[in-house]
């Protein structure tokens, strides 16, 4: 969505007398974001915030002939507000989407955090996915992510199974680097909640379009601020490390997969690093051994929980990462 570069045609300051109300909208649509110590941590008080009206400047139009599959019908707006605070770091973009995804006058908005505030509020989407370093230099490019290609947390699978509010749902999700805490990209799901339950449900295909990119730390919106990124906090250790680490590395697996994240912005220039920064990254034998054991580790954990072992390597290898 902000593959393209952005021209900034206004900017204003938010009136105080509307202030409330944007932080009462925007506790509306995010649960998490209510209590004034969450909200300071973004616009504290006593600053400004600032909009800024934008637009791409080389919109993507779509096929002619259209798409091959109504689930990859997507109308991408060219018109953003963009939320900041007073040092003009971009927290929340809003844009109009036409309703039920086809009316031509019929618009909802919507309201979007940037990784900028997920890096300060990571838990502000209830659905969270998780894939590999690799993934993320694909998605980077305006690749979809796919249902086989992430690892799916139990409170997530839960929250999917159990149901969520329809009436108060947000279709969009966050995505983190397997190994960090931190979300580095933000899509809209592909599939309906029905969906997406029955193929997370025992014994369902792990298969499909499940995200689709909208923002993603790198892109243009992402410019708009310091170009900054947050230091990575390392995941409590997996269950079945000790067991499945050899020669007592559990350690270095843990350590080791709290760095991922660097490793996968690095290549992109993200990272920084100096004269290294957008060179590629050498990835050690030791590395990639600690990162498929952690892969491992959760997948027998989330997946195969309830002692339904032994499993054929083809099943197990359908539940875990698969890279294309």
């Amino acid at each position: 969505m902000f593959k393209h570069p952005l021209r900034i045609k206004s900017q204003t300051v938010v009136k105080k007398s509307e202030r409330k109300a944007l932080l009462d909208q925007l506790s509306a649509v995010y649960p998490s974001f209510t209590g004034r110590d969450v909200q300071s941590d973004l616009f504290p008080d006593g600053e400004d915030i600032k909009t800024l009206k934008v637009v791409a400047a080389s919109p993507t139009a779509a096929p002619a002939s259209g798409p091959k599959n109504p689930k990859d019908a997507a109308i991408t707006p060219d018109t953003f507000v963009v939320y900041c605070n007073a040092k003009t770091q971009p927290f929340f973009v809003s844009f109009d989407v036409p309703s039920n995804g086809c009316a031509k006058k019929a618009f909802r908005n919507i309201i979007l955090p940037t990784v900028y505030a997920l890096w300060k509020c990571p838990k502000l989407f209830p659905l969270n996915f998780s894939t590999v370093p690799e993934v993320v230099g694909k998605m980077q490019n305006g690749a979809d992510l796919m249902l086989a290609g992430v690892t799916v947390s139990e409170s997530v699978t839960e929250l999917v199974r159990n149901g969520v509010e329809t009436e108060t749902f947000l279709p969009y999700a966050s995505v983190t680097v397997l190994g960090s805490n931190l979300p580095i990209a933000i899509g809209s799901l592909m599939m309906d909640l029905a969906e997406l339950r029955s193929r997370l449900a025992p014994g369902g295909e792990l298969k499909g379009k499940l995200l689709k990119t909208c923002h993603i730390a790198g892109d243009e919106l992402w410019a708009l601020g310091d170009k900054s990124l947050q230091p990575v906090e390392p995941l409590p250790p997996a269950p079945f490390s000790g067991e499945l680490s050899a020669g007592g590395n559990s350690e270095k697996a843990s350590t080791s997969a709290a760095d991922t994240l660097v490793d996968a912005l690095r290549p992109l220039g993200l990272a920084g690093g100096g004269s290294e920064a957008g060179l590629p990254v050498e990835i050690s034998e030791d590395d990639m051994d600690a990162l498929f054991q952690r892969v491992l580790a959760i997948t027998l954990k989330s997946k195969f929980s309830d002692g339904k072992l032994p499993v054929l390597a083809s099943t197990l290898n359908s539940q875990m990462m698969l890279i294309g």
